[in-house]
């Protein structure tokens, strides 16, 4: 259950009236992606990280399914353009300080502490605002695998909007966390939405 007691409510809904949740529905995808295409998950984890790609809003959007195999039409595609990128978060490897006077340091250690979580952003080229809800990332980036690639602004031209979501992460999630100062979240893959 998220801490956020409005989406925890809101699940909680969704699954008393019998809807799959976002988070549900992403993992019945991922489920069919991975039953379909295995030569392509397994190849996931050996693509460089930062990978930059960019598509057109709503090109190879296709029907969502339910675990009945009913076609979801409570979600649509995004079909604003900007900039969604995806960050690993640094982890978390020692509780926080209760006063400060109190002085914690650990060093992290792979095999020994859990990577961190992984977050979605969109940042609308419109509004340039940035959204962390799932129902818009997911609907902004979803595609099928033979989804043209188009990129219109490139990475360059999109530096400074990725550099405003990196800004944000470190005035929302690292400030929330406590992270420690030099703290980073890594770029996993980021999408020029055109």
């Amino acid at each position: 259950m998220p801490d956020d007691p409005d989406m925890a409510l809101k699940l909680f809904n969704e699954r008393y009236e019998g809807k799959e949740s976002t988070e549900e529905l992403m993992h019945l995808e991922k489920k069919r992606i991975e039953a379909e295409m295995p030569e392509l998950w397994q190849s996931l984890p050996n693509l460089p990280r930062r990978l930059f790609s960019g598509k057109k809003a709503g090109a190879g959007f296709g029907p969502i399914l339910n675990r009945r195999g009913d076609e979801v039409e409570r979600l649509e595609p995004n079909l604003r353009s900007g900039l969604f990128a995806c960050y690993r978060m640094p982890p978390i490897v020692a509780p926080a300080a209760e006063d400060l006077t109190e002085y914690t340091q650990e060093k992290y250690e792979p095999g020994k502490h859990p990577q961190g979580e992984v977050k979605w952003y969109f940042w609308d080229a419109k509004t340039e605002k940035i959204t962390e809800v799932l129902e818009e990332t997911w609907t902004a980036v979803r595609c099928s695998q033979d989804t043209k690639r188009v990129v219109k602004r490139g990475v360059t031209k999109l530096a400074e909007p990725r550099k405003v979501i990196e800004k944000h992460i470190k005035n929302t999630y690292l400030k929330d966390v406590q992270a420690p100062i030099g703290a980073k979240p890594q770029l996993v893959a980021w999408m020029e939405i055109a």
